[in-house]
């Protein structure tokens, strides 16, 4: 899976800046932060084993940050009282919607970054050999901005913001009007969906 090419980020980019973010974010006893760590480290193993990541579960993620995070640190704090139990973390009925209302509220600013050439953008280039961290440093001003939230985690909203998009759109949302990006959102959770049920009653 070399997911993002197209704008310029290769795959072992990605892998390194996740592993990075996640080293900073492990420290953190923050919920929220602790939270963001476990989808982020989930997003490497998958781009590390070249597996596959259920994109309802990316996006449904990025609306529960944005919309109802305390939402997250209640089922974070959950996580950590039943040490050595597991168990899969379910989103609230709207994060779906969430997600989409969010990235609509970013994607301006994701276009100047990822899209446009501009001195902003080069100079960013230049500064940071990963081209993958640069489009993530532009983005994470925004979502800073938008959610109040540290600068490890507003750089991790903001990669997951990069494959969030590069997974629905198939590396072609340049070129897409926003409206046209949310249509390619519901067609991409309609796929998935349709792999499960396949799955399932192939079973």
């Amino acid at each position: 899976m070399n997911t993002l090419t197209a704008y310029g980020l290769p795959k072992d980019e990605i892998i390194s800046l996740l592993q990075e973010i996640n080293f900073v974010l492990d420290e953190s006893t923050n919920p929220l932060d602790k939270s963001l760590h476990s989808m982020l480290f989930a997003q490497k193993f998958v781009f590390d084993s070249n597996g596959e990541f259920l994109f309802e579960d990316e996006l449904s993620f990025l609306g529960t940050f944005a919309k109802d995070p305390e939402f997250l640190v209640m089922q974070q704090k959950l996580i950590d009282s039943a040490e050595g139990i597991y168990f899969r973390p379910s989103l609230p009925d709207k994060a779906i919607e969430w997600g989409k209302q969010f990235l609509l509220h970013i994607l301006k600013e994701v276009r100047a970054a990822v899209c446009e050439e501009s001195k902003q953008s080069e100079n960013l280039k230049q500064e940071y050999s990963n081209y993958a961290r640069a489009f993530a440093v532009s983005i994470s001003t925004s979502v800073l901005s938008a959610m109040g939230i540290s600068n490890p985690a507003a750089l991790g909203i903001a990669t997951l913001v990069l494959i969030t998009l590069a997974h629905a759109t198939k590396n072609a949302f340049c070129d897409m009007t926003d409206m046209e990006v949310i249509a390619a959102i519901d067609r991409k959770i309609t796929q998935d969906r349709s792999k499960i049920e396949s799955r399932i009653s192939n079973k």
